[in-house]
């Protein structure tokens, strides 16, 4: 037993040999370990379905080490088997996420180190949602002219953005620009934008469907009617005197308007007219008083307002008025029947003032024809009056008589 171990001792020492140089020659010469660089997809797990993720970085490297021969079979294949993953599942939307990277490796390899080990990931929540498209009208179509009706096809589109941007979107606006426009319009393939995105530059992330728009625009001559021009007036007349008559000239003038809202219009008014203190007729040239939203178009030429005037009367009574009595023909003479009366003057109002019963006297007058005696019936009237006055009673009796 003693000499076993010693036994084919040279050939155990060979076969060592044989072994160590085998392993030597396996690991070292023909499968050496190593350790190498190598940028690898990174892919992003639990994403949630309501969320894109920004600032993705397509690739990460990494750093592995191993044999050759494992390094070639997991690394260059047609489809690689090293793959970086980031899970976004915990991700707070709408803010910038550190999320680990990680890294599975085949066996028989070992990672040394992975850049970056984090990465910064944006997930931006995403609204979709239904808007209105509305055309806004730029300009004003030509004088004569009004827009009869506007549609826009389709009327809905579907906004799909980043909710922070479109969640507060409740329509589209298109702009078309009608001004100076006498006839209708139609635009095909308009580019439906959200405006208020686009002045910003944030609608890179904004999609609507469908792109774009067909725009009718019916532009009709405006229906027209005559109205009636009524003159404004300003002030008081001078006391005593009122208004007659107020002429216009012309008298009506033509607008042009949406239906429903020259039905509503029956007359113009002028500009004021101040008639203060005025004691005779007056003729004045001014223009239409046309409110700047009236909704109607009128040729504002000037009207020639012509405004009369006449004094206003009063009665007043007068007691014991002196008679004059009238002229006669020689050899004859009249004989009143009364040589004072109470009278009522209907004067104007500001003569009045100037009549007293002790300074005014009535003349008496003939009627005409031939005369001849016995009892006649004698006009009365207001001596020295300068303005027509109106006395009752306006007749006294009389008896003519030869002298």
């Amino acid at each position: 037993m003693k000499y076993f171990v010693f036994e084919n001792f040279s050939l155990r020492i060979l076969s060592v040999i044989v072994a160590v140089i085998g392993w030597f020659y396996v690991n070292i010469i023909v499968n050496p370990v190593v350790e190498r660089q190598f940028e690898v997809d990174l892919a992003l797990t639990d994403k949630r379905s309501d969320c894109v993720y920004k600032n993705v970085m397509p690739k990460v490297s990494i750093f592995i080490k191993g044999g050759r021969r494992e390094i070639i079979e997991n690394y260059y294949p047609i489809k690689s088997k090293l793959v970086a993953s980031a899970n976004v599942s915990k991700a707070i939307s709408d803010s910038a996420n550190k999320i680990p990277v990680n890294i599975v490796l085949p066996r028989g390899l070992e990672l040394v180190k992975t850049e970056p080990r984090e990465v910064e990931i944006t997930p931006v929540l995403i609204d979709e949602h239904t808007a209105e498209v509305n055309v806004i009208l730029q300009g004003t179509v030509k004088q004569g002219y009004y827009i009869k009706n506007c549609e826009v096809n389709p009327r809905t589109a579907k906004i799909r953005g980043p909710q922070k941007l479109t969640g507060g979107i409740k329509q589209i606006l298109l702009p078309v620009n009608v001004a100076n426009l006498e006839t209708g319009l139609l635009l095909k393939q308009q580019p439906l934008t959200i405006v208020e995105l686009a002045a910003t530059g944030e609608n890179a992330d904004v999609t609507i469907s469908p792109k774009d728009a067909e725009i009718n625009v019916d532009i009709q001559p405006l229906p027209s009617k005559q109205v009636n021009i009524v003159a404004q007036i300003s002030g008081k007349v001078a006391q005593g005197y009122k208004i007659s008559t107020i002429l216009c000239e012309p008298q009506t003038i033509l607008i042009k308007g949406p239906a429903k809202t020259i039905d509503r219009v029956s007359e113009i008014l002028t500009e004021q007219v101040d008639v203060s203190d005025i004691k005779s007729g007056l003729v004045q040239n001014v223009n239409l008083h046309v409110p700047a939203d009236a909704g109607y178009v009128v040729e504002n030429k000037p009207v020639s307002i012509t405004i009369t005037l006449q004094q206003i009367y009063k009665n007043q009574k007068f007691q014991k008025v002196r008679i004059n009595p009238p002229a006669m023909k020689p050899g004859y003479e009249v004989e009143l029947e009364k040589e004072f009366l109470d009278i009522i003057v209907n004067a104007p109002l500001n003569k009045l003032g100037e009549l007293d019963s002790s300074s005014i006297s009535l003349d008496s007058k003939l009627p005409a024809g031939d005369l001849d005696t016995g009892s006649v019936l004698l006009d009365l009237s207001i001596s020295g009056a300068t303005v027509p006055v109106e006395i009752k009673p306006s007749q006294v009796k009389g008896y003519i008589k030869i002298k």
